[in-house]
């Protein structure tokens, strides 16, 4: 990461830094200058997708917050039909900047647009040649137009927020681990227990979850966030058949029970009290009306069950309960579930 000062403060992944100060050595020629190819060569080399996240929007561009005229608002501080050649200009330097990240740092999953008030008729940014012009570079390109839903998207992000209710349209909820997108000291994290019980909400209806967690001036998460990742990655280790790669399924959260599905296998989460630590002796599932075989995740041994009046009632066996798998939820994997809404 990298951050202003007299010059620029670089540390590479071993965090070597490099001081360069003066304007007679500039950063331009350190090997690591290419930024964005350090992050996203770093990635890669992990497994993960490549997403670009670009603002429509640049505030330190004089063609979108002109010099000439007062700044008001995040918007731009001119009428582009009374200036067409200045938002014009803007306009190209947008799509060349798309054009650059697309096509010299090799493939490219995501292209994240923020800023969706810059958009027709007042910030015509030409989005469909914008989009066409992602599709030809990365073919397999997936685009996001934040809050726009336009035509030239894949999928919707709200913001800081889980629907009530699964949307007819591929979404991805945005959320903070903090209570800021940025960096701030003394944040308050949301608990595991928060975190995990909203990508289980955020499963059964779904969706897909952005975790937020704003890097400090070094570029290193909080402790308080890298634990809350440990404990995350804990109970993923135990539960991820249930999260990938699954499909909703009505109904998809009734009271503290959540659903999700896969080929043959239905999971049934148990969302744990705030103060809860243990899974209670008997557990009725109303909406699963016949099965063949119950599991809990991160136990071997099956479940006993039994239906009553055309609802599962699973017996909890004590060492389940004395000793429970994970902390936070439960999953039981249920085999050739009937499900009753």
């Amino acid at each position: 990461t990298t951050k202003h000062h007299d010059g620029f403060c670089m540390y590479d992944s071993q965090y070597t830094e490099y001081r360069i100060t003066s304007p007679s050595c500039p950063y331009s020629n350190h090997p690591n200058a290419d930024i964005t190819r350090q992050l996203f060569d770093a990635f890669r080399k992990h497994g993960f997708w490549i997403g670009v996240y670009y603002s429509k929007a640049d505030w330190h561009h004089n063609d979108y917050w002109c010099t000439e005229y007062p700044r008001t608002a995040r918007e731009v501080n001119y009428h582009p039909e009374d200036h067409p050649e200045k938002w014009l200009r803007y306009t190209r330097f947008v799509h060349n900047q798309i054009k650059e990240l697309l096509t010299k740092y090799g493939p490219v999953d995501i292209l994240w647009l923020d800023g969706e008030w810059v958009r027709s008729p007042q910030e015509n940014i030409q989005m469909e040649s914008l989009a066409t012009l992602a599709r030809n570079a990365q073919p397999d390109i997936l685009i996001v137009d934040r809050h726009v839903g336009s035509a030239y998207e894949n999928y919707r992000t709200p913001e800081q927020t889980v629907p009530d209710h699964p949307p007819d349209y591929p979404w991805e909820t945005c959320m903070t681990m903090g209570e800021q997108w940025s960096y701030k000291p003394n944040d308050r994290y949301k608990s595991t227990r928060e975190i995990i019980h909203l990508l289980i909400d955020i499963t059964a209806k779904g969706g897909n979850l952005l975790l937020n967690i704003g890097p400090d001036a070094r570029g290193r998460f909080d402790k308080q966030a890298r634990k809350r990742l440990e404990e995350i990655g804990q109970w993923m280790d135990i539960n991820a058949p249930a999260i990938y790669p699954t499909k909703p399924i009505a109904p998809y959260k009734v009271d503290n029970l959540c659903v999700s599905q896969k080929d043959n296998q239905t999971y049934v989460f148990y969302l744990a009290g705030a103060n809860e630590k243990s899974l209670p002796s008997t557990l009725r599932v109303r909406f699963i009306a016949q099965a063949t075989a119950v599991r809990l995740l991160g136990r071997d041994s099956m479940i006993p069950y039994q239906f009553e009046k055309g609802s599962l009632v699973l017996s909890i066996p004590q060492r389940c309960r004395v000793s429970p798998p994970c902390r936070s939820a439960w999953v039981f994997e249920i085999t050739d579930a009937t499900l009753s809404i």
